[in-house]
């Protein structure tokens, strides 16, 4: 639909619509919104939804939200000629949810971007979106796709062309090489939707702009009225912001509470989550997607390996005292002068990457979180790299990953030293806890207090899911477990595949537990 008739169609809901027979005050209205543009359908949940004309654009809003009561309210001052009762009002809303639902078809809305025949549409806020092709990228007014909106939801600014994404380095504490690469490959990645993207979890002391760099990718890719936001403690609340953001950003996190890993997890490679809509009925929410994440944090909140493995680590040292510090107001005036121009390198980065990905096939194996390599190669041969130069960083970055869960975990320190002087070793999950209780006692010269080491297991039934967790790491560094049966019994193998295994460091007792549910399966 063009805009001469676009704006005609919002021109009959004020001037031009018929005069109905019945000349209540509901019925006029109803009347007016039935021949005045306003389309009508409910999303796959079942929930009620109007696509409205606003000037020359449209807006999509929830039938029973705050938005759609304001626009309803001025509809009627301008046609009716006197104010909406509240009463009236609810009764209007009523009936235009129940013939959304009943009479609507059903549409599926979008959080911020989307594909839809082979283009990438990314929501603007302003009822506009940016339209992504091989072919190039364009700003319109008309999509044949609809976004969910929130209140907290920003507007985005107008990219422009040929812009420059490497401008982010301006303004964000990052100098190495490899750590540029590896972030501005991911930040072009979160306008892509459909696939898992790795958490990205910035730590460092303070004063290395932590909070700064999450603020302005945030605002890049998903700009919001909450920036950055502390970590809840409640899930379901975890739930309802990961639902209502299409980017989050977690803010100066201590630890990651218990059964919040899993949740995340489930955030990051697609899952379902539901809750009671109303603690007054028995109506189930249902909530589906997949979310791009931020964390960060003095310290590594991360020790569960399945989470570690599904992040990227962006270590940030301090900025010195010599004059490269900047006052917040100076930061955010560079940022508005150079935001366009970012944005609209990135959206430069997204055609040369699409068409790439059509021929693009890599020869190695693929690492975890395939989807996204393959997409970071990409990518980075759309910025002007060779995507060999990604796929080291990401290497790189996924042994940092596996020696930060070594590390943190008392029973893998242990077990390194065990295997220290052996090739193999084989037993019963009893003896093995055995042993490892016994060497834990007191290796080089130090003793673990397992009694308050929540990580550590407290029987051989918990021994086999700790190793369980930890598997894929220990055989990282050659470290080979498996399991089979003699005799009837459970028998734990372990072999050293590697003589190059160190010992890492111990924990303080009273970690917080590694959260396991699984048996060693073989």
């Amino acid at each position: 639909m063009d805009e001469e008739l676009l704006e005609k169609k919002t021109k009959e809901i004020e001037e031009n619509s018929p005069e109905p027979t019945d000349n209540s005050d509901g019925s006029k209205i109803l009347k007016i919104i039935e021949n005045g543009g306003v389309f009508l359908f409910h999303d796959e949940l079942g929930t009620g939804y109007a696509r409205v004309p606003i000037g020359k654009k449209y807006k999509t809003m929830r039938i029973d939200s705050k938005d759609f009561k304001m626009w309803l309210s001025r509809i009627f001052y301008d046609r009716i000629k006197k104010p909406l009762r509240h009463d009236l009002r609810s009764t209007i809303m009523e009936t235009l949810e129940a013939k959304a639902c009943n009479e609507g078809s059903v549409v599926l809305l979008h959080n911020r971007v989307t594909w839809h025949e082979n283009a990438l549409w990314y929501d603007l806020g302003d009822g506009s979106s940016v339209c992504v092709t091989q072919e190039g990228w364009q700003i319109l007014n008309e999509t044949p796709v609809l976004f969910r909106s929130y209140n907290h939801q920003k507007l985005q600014v107008h990219p422009i062309i040929n812009g420059h994404a490497a401008d982010l380095f301006k303004l964000i504490n990052v100098t190495n090489k490899d750590k540029q690469l590896l972030l501005l490959v991911w930040l072009v990645s979160c306008f892509l939707p459909d696939f898992p993207h790795p958490i990205l979890y910035v730590h460092g002391p303070q004063g290395s702009a932590k909070s700064t760099l999450c603020k302005t990718i945030k605002e890049l890719v998903d700009p919001s009225q909450l920036d950055v936001t502390s970590f809840p403690n409640n899930e379901n609340e975890l739930v309802q912001m990961l639902s209502h953001n299409w980017f989050l950003c977690f803010d100066n996190v201590k630890y990651i509470p218990k059964g919040a890993p899993d949740t995340l997890c489930r955030a990051v490679t697609g899952a379902s989550f539901a809750k009671r809509s109303l603690y007054t009925n028995d109506d189930d929410f249902i909530c589906r997607f997949k979310r791009c994440i931020v964390i960060n944090g003095i310290n590594l909140g991360i020790r569960e390996p399945d989470l570690m493995e599904r992040s990227i680590l962006l270590e940030l040292d301090r900025i010195s005292e010599n004059g490269q510090r900047k006052e917040e107001r100076e930061l955010n005036i560079q940022f508005e002068g150079l935001k366009s121009s970012i944005l609209g390198g990135i959206f430069d980065c997204l055609v040369k990457a699409i068409q790439l990905k059509i021929t693009f096939k890599l020869t190695q194996p693929l690492p975890r979180m395939a989807d996204f390599a393959t997409w970071g190669c990409v990518i980075s041969e759309a910025l002007g790299y060779k995507h060999e130069n990604f796929l080291k960083a990401y290497k790189d970055n996924q042994e940092i990953q596996n020696d930060e869960v070594l590390n943190e975990s008392t029973l893998a320190v242990v077990i390194r030293n065990f295997m220290s002087d052996k090739t193999n070793w084989s037993g019963t999950p009893t003896q093995m806890l055995g042993e490892l209780k016994e060497l834990a006692a007191g290796f080089d010269g130090m003793k673990i207090d397992i009694n308050h080491d929540r990580s550590w297991p407290k029987n051989a039934s918990n021994l086999t899911k700790r190793l369980n967790e930890l598997k894929t790491n220990l055989e990282n560094i050659g470290i080979k477990l498996w399991s089979d049966k003699e005799n009837k019994k459970r028998i734990i193998r372990i072999e050293k595949v590697n003589d190059e295994i160190i010992g890492g460091d111990t924990r303080d007792a009273g970690d917080d537990d590694l959260s396991g549910s699984e048996a060693i399966q073989f």
